[in-house]
C-alpha cells in the first residue's frame, strides 16, 4: 500500500491522491529506497486522527476526476541514469527529481495544476511565494556555482546570495541533517541546470558585484526617465526615504559568512525575479530563525510602515537594486500577503 501511495498516487482503499502529495516525483524513487522509507516510517509513534473532509470547491472536490488527470499528466516511472553524466550529478538528479521534489516549487504550472516539464525548474509558485528559476531563465544577479549552492543548501547562506527564507527555510533546515555526498549531489546537478552564463549575464553580474562594493552613500545614478519610467518620481523618493531609516543600516554594509552585516540588496534574487511577492512577504514577515535556535535574523516591517510605505520602498529596491522595470503586482501581492498574516 504504502509503495502503490508513493508510486502510481492511489491509497489503500483504492482512491486517487491528489498530487498535493508529489507522487509524480516519488514515482522515480528506487525500490531499495521506498523500503527504506518504509522501514523507518514504521519506527515512528503511531497516532490516532481522523482525515479532516474534503474542502475542495467543485470540480475539484471529485476525486475520481484525478483518474483523468493522471491520464493527461502523470508519467510513471523510477528514474533513469544519464551515462553521459557522471555518478555524483546522476545522484543529483535522482534526488533532485524524486525525494527532494524541487521541481513542485520551482516549475511553473499549468491551469489544472500540473508542472510544466517543458519549463523544469523554469520558476514556479507555493504558499504565496515564488520559487526562482534554477534553469537558463535563472534571475539570480550572480550566477550559481555547485560549491555556492552547496553552503546554501547546508546553511542556507552564501555571501553572494539571500538568505534561505519563506518555503524554502525547511527545506535547508532538513538539508543540514543530510550526509554531505547527497548534498554535495544536489548541488552538482542544480549547478548545470542554468547552464554557462552568457556574455550579458556575466556583465550584469559584475555590474551587481561592483554596486555592492560600492559605499552605501555612493548611491549609483539612476536616469530621470528611468525613474518616470520605472518607478514614477515621488514612489521613488518616497521609498528611498523608507530605505534610508529602515534597511540601510545593514543592507549598506553588504555581508560576509562572519560578520553580522545584511546582503547588499544587488546580490538579492528578491529584487529580480518577475514578481514583488518574495520581496514584500520578507519585508513584513522578516526572516526569524526557527524554535528560538541561533541563527541570522531579519526583523519584519508589518506593523511598523503603512502599505503605502511598503509599495514605495518595493519601487524603490526594484529600481535602485533590481535594475529591472517596475512590478505591476505590487498592490496586489501587497494585499495578499497582508490577508495572508495571521
Amino acid at each position: 500500500a504504502f509503495s502503490r501511495a508513493m508510486r502510481q498516487g492511489v491509497d489503500r482503499e483504492g482512491r486517487h491522491l491528489y498530487p498535493a502529495f508529489p507522487y509524480d516525483h516519488f514515482t522515480k524513487v528506487t525500490d531499495a529506497d521506498i523500503k527504506a522509507l518504509y522501514a523507518f516510517v514504521m519506527t515512528r509513534d503511531p497516532v490516532r486522527a481522523e482525515t479532516p473532509p474534503n474542502d475542495l470547491s467543485f470540480p475539484f472536490n471529485i476525486r475520481s476526476l484525478i483518474g483523468a488527470w493522471k491520464l493527461l499528466y502523470f508519467e510513471r516511472g523510477v528514474f533513469r541514469p544519464d551515462a553521459t553524466q557522471s555518478a555524483e550529478w546522476n545522484r543529483g538528479a535522482y534526488l533532485v527529481q524524486g525525494l527532494g521534489h524541487c521541481g513542485a516549487c520551482h516549475t511553473p504550472r499549468n491551469a489544472l495544476g500540473a508542472e510544466e516539464k517543458m519549463n523544469d525548474q523554469g520558476g514556479g509558485e507555493v504558499e504565496g511565494w515564488h520559487g526562482p528559476a534554477l534553469n537558463a531563465a535563472s534571475v539570480t544577479p550572480v550566477p550559481w556555482t555547485a560549491e555556492q549552492l552547496y553552503q546554501y543548501l547546508r546553511t542556507g547562506l552564501d555571501d553572494l546570495h539571500a538568505i534561505a527564507a519563506g518555503p524554502m527555510e525547511p527545506v535547508v533546515r532538513n538539508l543540514a541533517a543530510v550526509p554531505e555526498p547527497h548534498v554535495r549531489a544536489i548541488a552538482t546537478y542544480v549547478a548545470t541546470l542554468a547552464g554557462q552564463p552568457t556574455v550579458s549575464r556575466q556583465q550584469k553580474a559584475e555590474d551587481a558585484l561592483l554596486q555592492a562594493r560600492r559605499d552605501g552613500a555612493a548611491y549609483p545614478r539612476i536616469d530621470r526617465a528611468d525613474q518616470q519610467t520605472a518607478a514614477g518620481d515621488r514612489a521613488f523618493q518616497n521609498g528611498a526615504a523608507v530605505y534610508a531609516g529602515a534597511c540601510a543600516e545593514c543592507h549598506d554594509q553588504g555581508r560576509h559568512a562572519s560578520s553580522g552585516g545584511a546582503l547588499h540588496l544587488a546580490l538579492g534574487t528578491a529584487m529580480t525575479i518577475p514578481t514583488s511577492a518574495n520581496l514584500i512577504r520578507i519585508t513584513l514577515e522578516g526572516i526569524m530563525p526557527p524554535d528560538s535556535e541561533p541563527g541570522r535574523w531579519m526583523p519584519g516591517f508589518a506593523g511598523a510602515l503603512t502599505d503605502e510605505q511598503v509599495k514605495d520602498l518595493v519601487t524603490y529596491i526594484r529600481a535602485r537594486f533590481g535594475r529591472e522595470p517596475p512590478w505591476p503586482d505590487v498592490a496586489d501581492e501587497l494585499r495578499k500577503a497582508r490577508k495572508s498574516k495571521p
